[in-house]
């Protein structure tokens, strides 16, 4: 007999908040897992990866340097800062 996700969660709800934090840990750390491993999606990135750099290299994306990148950031940050 399998027991239901509503059971579940009022049993882990049951668990110290260490326990239950070890629990949530475990359980992302298993979807991670499961998404870097999938072949599918590690074929969506290299295409995606391959699309970009043909961009790049067809001058059809706008490059821009890091020291722009950063100062522009920079700028966002202070700006939530104020």
């Amino acid at each position: 007999m399998s027991i239901s996700k509503g059971e579940l969660l009022q049993q882990a709800l049951g668990l110290e908040p260490d326990q239950r934090a070890e629990l949530a840990e475990e359980l992302l750390e298993s979807i991670r897992r499961s998404d870097f491993e999938s072949e599918e999606l590690q074929r969506a990135w290299s295409d995606e990866v391959e699309r970009r750099l043909e961009e790049i290299r067809d001058g059809r994306a706008e490059v821009i340097p890091w020291e722009q990148v950063q100062a522009e950031l920079s700028n966002v940050v202070r700006r939530r800062e104020d």
